[in-house]
């Protein structure tokens, strides 16, 4: 036989011893967690309360596999195979040997935050994801996507003001002298708002008339009544003040 054969054999036969002792020691371990842990079974938390302990049936009816058990109750797990010794007066007949705990189960539930309609509210859902939903409360606000025309508001999305324009989740101003409607998605909905006018009494050589200025007030050397604009004209030598007006005295 050649060497490198020789050294092939042998990595095989260290590959199989390895497997072998890694299976013993998982089921070492498997036996072991049933006795002195929880158990984890999906969206359950189960704990041994008793057991093992070793039982019989002539027939496999029980549960082969504990991690199959959803609820509180009796656990059995096969022990060895078939064999006519464990069933005392029933010669002839195989017997099954089974390892039965009572464990207690409870169902774990987790808080998420569910995003509906462009709104975050808390929610309790069996086991430990949040899958399908959000873990934490920023997580859920973060992916809230206002329409256009509204704005993020905290954990919700609010229709945009008038006077303002909204888009991406933000809400911005028009510009000064324009208005919009609310609900208003861009700057091309604000509208210039329709000037204010005020009458007014206009003093200019010597005489008051009425005129009408843009904004709520009377400007300087406009007075907001005819008796104000009267009592400011001030007639000069040789003239007199007639009403609204000055007038040249008569001879």
């Amino acid at each position: 036989m050649k060497i490198s054969d020789k050294k092939i054999y042998f990595i095989i036969a260290a590959v199989s011893f390895m497997i072998i002792i890694i299976g013993l020691g998982i089921g070492y371990n498997f036996r072991r967690s049933r006795n002195n842990q929880n158990v984890r079974l999906g969206d359950v938390s189960c704990s041994v309360v008793s057991g093992p302990e070793i039982v019989y049936d002539t027939e496999m009816s029980y549960v082969s596999d504990c991690s199959k058990q959803q609820t509180s109750g009796s656990c059995y797990e096969l022990a060895g195979t078939a064999d006519t010794s464990y069933c005392g007066s029933d010669d002839g007949v195989d017997c099954y040997r089974y390892r039965k705990y009572i464990i207690s189960c409870q169902t774990i539930q987790t808080t998420c935050y569910k995003l509906e309609h462009n709104s975050c509210s808390e929610i309790t859902v069996n086991g430990s994801s949040c899958s399908g939903y959000y873990s934490s409360y920023n997580a859920c606000i973060n992916a809230i996507n206002c329409d256009a025309g509204e704005y993020k508001n905290g954990s919700k999305c609010d229709s945009c003001p008038a006077g303002s324009y909204c888009y991406g989740n933000n809400i911005y101003s028009c510009p000064t002298g324009t208005t919009s409607q609310e609900g208003s998605q861009s700057e091309s909905d604000c509208i210039a708002t329709t000037p204010t006018t005020t009458t007014c009494y206009k003093l200019e050589n010597k005489s008051c008339s009425e005129v009408t200025v843009n904004g709520s007030s009377c400007t300087e050397n406009n007075y907001s009544t005819l008796n104000a604009c009267i009592g400011a004209l001030n007639c000069d030598a040789g003239e007199y003040k007639n009403g609204s007006k000055c007038d040249s005295c008569p001879a």
